[in-house]
């Protein structure tokens, strides 16, 4: 939010480099061949490295004015924020309460500069207004790395602390492989749907990792794209996908609020308090106790739900009466797309958590909700 002079004077100048690039092929032999992106979507990309390098931001508040009026403005992130903090260890209240009043993540005694031109971007309800603040309020960086991993690398009571030092470690790390070209970024802008006509024809992957878009593209169509480019001949091959949506949208008895499971929650709130060690938890809306509910049952159905209704589509397409289209079963998922569904629930995921635990990661806003399914090539008999 807050920049030294220093570190904004690195982020200007790096803004300043990208715009002057000429095209996408200038970029791309600019770095070594480390960056390819389209001509057409460069310019998407420098319409708005330019808008960043023209906004004034030097000794002004207003990106910060607005953070605070978009956090204090809004009753339910209020409600959320005070909830969130009273949950997470005690030590680290104090410097959470700093971060959700202030948003500066800052480690440095060196005096505040300008304010960061890149956590602003078009107001998609203005049309073509000005830049302004884009980074939704309810965020908070703290979500974004696991508490657990970030405590193993360095404990203080400052998350600021903690977060910056564990997060540093991970940008040098990341340089390190940058100067020895271990990686390399083709940058795309478009449906993840056509992304398959923006690659060079027959590329292979050993993962690919598509964040939550099974909450927002049918999980049988997405599945179909990311198994076209699995690198099928790598048994270890994964495709990871991540719902974080399913008990709110398609299955509600799968969620802690449900009237049913309703009736669990003193059973489940004692299990929890005793496996905190705690003699109370703050209203934070059943996410204290969602760990500790079985809905296994729920989230296979909503599963073999959309399996089902995909069978369904693929009867009516080909105008079949012949044959009635049944449920698959858990086994069976994925298989017309030569892939198989490890089976979280049996702790056969090999690269994330099938369903991460909520309260030993309580700085990681975890709503227990969220389920990580792990897809490998189906093995040939």
């Amino acid at each position: 939010m807050q920049l030294s002079k220093a570190t904004f004077e690195s982020l200007r100048t790096s803004l300043d480099e990208l715009s002057r690039f000429t095209s996408a092929q200038d970029l791309h032999l600019k770095t070594a061949g480390l960056i390819t992106v389209e001509d057409t979507q460069f310019k998407q990309l420098q319409d708005v490295w330019n808008s960043w390098l023209g906004l004034r931001v030097e000794g002004t508040q207003w990106i910060q004015k607005q953070r605070e009026k978009a956090v204090k403005s809004n009753v339910e992130i209020v409600a959320r924020n005070a909830g969130y903090i009273a949950n997470v260890p005690k030590e680290h209240a104090s410097s959470l309460t700093k971060w959700i009043d202030d948003g500066v993540f800052k480690r440095t005694q060196a005096p505040t500069f300008a304010e960061n031109p890149t956590l602003t971007g078009v107001d998609l309800s203005s049309g073509y207004a000005p830049y302004s603040y884009g980074v939704h309020a309810e965020l908070v960086p703290f979500s974004g790395w696991d508490y657990l991993e970030v405590k193993k690398f360095k404990s203080s009571n400052c998350l600021v602390t903690m977060y910056g030092d564990y997060i540093e470690c991970i940008l040098r790390n990341f340089m390190k492989k940058l100067s020895i070209q271990q990686v390399s970024f083709q940058v795309t802008i478009c449906d993840c749907i056509h992304i398959k006509q923006h690659l060079e024809a027959n590329t292979v992957y050993d993962r690919i990792l598509t964040s939550n878009l099974m909450d927002y593209v049918f999980l049988p169509t997405l599945l179909k794209l990311c198994s076209q480019m699995l690198n099928h001949a790598n048994h270890h091959a994964t495709i990871i996908t991540e719902t974080m949506r399913w008990s709110r949208d398609i299955i509600p008895e799968g969620d802690i609020t449900f009237p049913f499971n309703a009736m669990v929650i003193p059973k489940l709130t004692k299990i929890a308090l005793e496996d905190r060690k705690q003699s109370s938890f703050s209203n934070d809306s059943g996410v204290s106790v969602t760990e500790y509910l079985d809905n296994s049952f729920e989230f296979s159905n909503y599963l073999r739900a959309l399996f089902y209704a995909h069978r369904l589509k693929r009867a009516e397409d080909r105008e079949s009466t012949n044959k009635k289209a049944t449920s698959p079963a858990m086994k069976e998922l994925g298989k017309e797309f030569q892939l198989r569904l490890r089976d979280g629930i049996r702790n056969e995921n090999r690269i994330v958590f099938f369903r991460p635990a909520i309260n030993r990661r309580r700085v990681t806003i975890v709503t227990g909700v969220e389920r990580y399914l792990e897809w490998v090539p189906l093995q040939k008999k």
